[in-house]
């Protein structure tokens, strides 16, 4: 008889797995923001399992993953969720062959969760406050992200990290992050220097390896087309003079 109850028990925890959906993920992460939003360890510190479930159920995210290239096209990353009021966004991330990223931080909170394919993380801290304009970082630790693997990032100091794909294949991960605190930057282990999306987008934009878009060269991240064009009505608004003409490049 106790075997009988341990199946059945068995039986709907793997049930769960499988029905456990983004949805659900929202719903539980919503209620984690409401009791320990400004309490981030700990915030990370549970949401880090709710990750782990989500990325249990691959088939429910390759189906995701399907969906949304037929509806966007392929991307490097897709929006899933956007908190209504802007505590955090959700992010499906392909991460191709042979892709390394430079040294960055975040400026926020996250947790990354790989669900197919595999990650090589590198971790680095300050050798110095925040507010130094050109922190030397010491290298802390290095991990292999397989399926299942969930990366916690805090800020200040605990966002620092650069990541490679050394396989042949491409990996697929599930991203969230909270609400910028302070700008992200893009770090030289030579010289030490930091650059931010603001001051160097052109730059930043090198260092991941792709051409600037319209959105980095205004210093804009993780926004959607929409926000995009209502971001640039607003600064030509900003630019208008009080008889409602705005002003020409010279």
């Amino acid at each position: 008889m106790g075997s009988g109850i341990l199946d059945r028990r068995n039986a709907g925890t793997r049930w769960m797995k499988m029905a456990y959906s983004v949805s659900e993920f929202t719903y539980q992460f919503d209620r984690l923001i409401y009791a320990h939003g400004d309490q981030l360890a700990e915030l990370v510190k549970q949401g880090a399992p709710l990750i782990e479930h989500l990325l249990e159920n691959r088939r429910s995210l390759s189906g995701i993953l399907a969906h949304r290239r037929e509806k966007e096209g392929y991307r490097a990353r897709h929006l899933l969720h956007r908190h209504p009021a802007g505590a955090y966004t959700l992010w499906m991330m392909v991460f191709p062959a042979g892709r390394c990223t430079p040294v960055h931080d975040h400026g926020t909170w996250g947790l990354i969760g790989v669900w197919k394919g595999e990650e090589h993380e590198d971790k680095y801290e300050r050798n110095g406050p925040p507010h130094i304009m050109s922190p030397l970082l010491t290298k802390t630790g290095e991990t292999r992200n397989a399926p299942g693997a969930v990366t916690a990032l805090l800020t200040p100091g605990r966002d620092i990290h650069s990541v490679r794909n050394p396989t042949d294949s491409p990996a697929y991960s599930i991203h969230i992050y909270g609400k910028a605190s302070a700008p992200s930057h893009v770090f030289d282990l030579e010289t030490g220097a930091q650059m931010t999306w603001h001051t160097h987008p052109a730059g930043i934009a090198k260092a991941w390896g792709y051409q600037p878009s319209l959105a980095n060269l205004l210093g804009l991240r993780n926004v959607t087309s929409g926000e995009l064009l209502n971001e640039i009505r607003r600064r030509l608004r900003d630019t208008a003079d009080p008889n409602g003409q705005t002003y020409e490049a010279q």
